[in-house]
């Protein structure tokens, strides 16, 4: 058995590996095209349009892997399927479900890979992909990539213009309010950077404000509490799922909308379920009445149950920030139901093959 689950697994991600090929170059040619139109702009020029595409591959691999792993099983199994292998192992007396659990090895693989990717490569490539393209496209040095974000520390609300790659703050400006939700100062500074929750600020300009007026001091350096991290205060795809949790954490102590970033960290966590679900569903679209079915329209038929997936998930996303829905529910829910059908569907051509 484990020679045949071997051989099995093998030719799975094989298909997988090719589906995923071809999918990625055809999203790349239409990624390049795309970046096309900003061609010119600044200093941003062939050269950097070729560099940006290669970087974003990654994110590109992460999001089309679903998708690839149903089409490229289909096509793996229907190979064994036409080559009446599969019929022999049923023949010899290995069910639907062993079958399905040599697939399902597969899928764990994926799931390893899909993790690794995720994790460790695309948060850095995709960073390192923005902070080229900005820095061509407006023809200045990466230090003075725009990166502008407002954040809130307590009862302070700070706007920080700029990050740089060395993770350098760059013209803060920070809004102090009473209690009772009155301006009582604005403190500005040219640069800043954190450390052990702290913010060293440095060329300070502060202004208190009081009913004698307003009082401005200037200072070469200035320590502040932070309660939040700077170095997190960016898209979510440019962050692990441990930044992440930290960073909901934070929000969340801050009284900030985190419904975002809760989204993003339960996507992360299922999408690698996610991957191994949709290899399991080549199982059913192989046996029973689509045994007799041309490669072709098994692979059609697989495109649309993955597509209907991607459209599941996508609008549960958007509905479950603008109704406020659960969202560790709303990322589990449409794995769990495709889960269910797959299964049941082996059960039933175990049963009645």
């Amino acid at each position: 058995m484990k020679l045949i689950q071997l051989h099995i697994t093998k030719t799975v991600l094989y298909y997988i590996t090719l589906v995923l090929l071809a999918l990625l170059g055809l999203y790349t040619v239409i990624d390049f095209i795309a970046e096309l139109e900003d061609i010119g702009r600044g200093q941003y020029f062939l050269i950097d349009i070729i560099y940006y595409t290669f970087l974003s591959a990654p994110k590109r691999i992460y999001e089309l892997l679903p998708i690839a792993a149903l089409i490229g099983s289909v096509l793996g199994l229907g190979q064994l399927s036409s080559q009446s292998e599969l019929i022999v192992l049923r023949a010899a007396g290995i069910s639907v479900i062993q079958i399905s659990r040599s697939v399902v090895f597969s899928a764990i693989l994926l799931m390893t890979v899909i993790f690794i990717i995720g994790e460790i490569i695309v948060p850095v490539t995709e960073k390192i992909a923005k902070e080229a393209q900005s820095s061509a496209k407006r023809g200045v040095s990466s230090k003075e990539l725009d990166s502008s974000f407002w954040t809130r520390d307590g009862s302070s609300f700070i706007y920080i213009d700029s990050i740089s790659p060395n993770q350098e703050l760059n013209d803060i400006t920070i809004y102090q309010f009473s209690p009772n939700q009155q301006l009582i100062g604005v403190m500005t500074a040219e640069k800043a950077r954190y450390a052990n929750k702290k913010l060293m600020l440095s060329r300070v300009i502060k202004n208190k404000i009081n009913d004698a007026g307003i009082t401005r001091t200037t200072l070469q350096s200035e320590s502040l509490n932070a309660h939040f991290n700077p170095n997190t205060m960016m898209s979510p795809e440019f962050l692990s799922i441990l930044e992440l949790d930290n960073h909901i954490e934070l929000l969340t102590e801050n009284h900030q909308a985190v419904a975002k970033y809760q989204m993003v960290f339960w996507t992360r966590i299922m999408t690698p379920l996610s991957t191994a679900v949709m290899v399991f569903l080549a199982v059913p679209f192989v046996f029973g009445s689509l045994r007799t079915v041309s490669m072709g329209n098994r692979v059609v038929a697989a495109s649309l149950v993955g597509i209907g997936f991607y459209l599941l998930n996508e609008t549960l996303q958007h509905l479950s920030i603008v109704y406020h829905m659960t969202p560790w529910i709303v990322a589990v829910v449409p794995t769990m139901i495709f889960l269910f059908l797959g299964y049941r569907r082996v059960q039933r051509l175990d049963v009645g093959y």
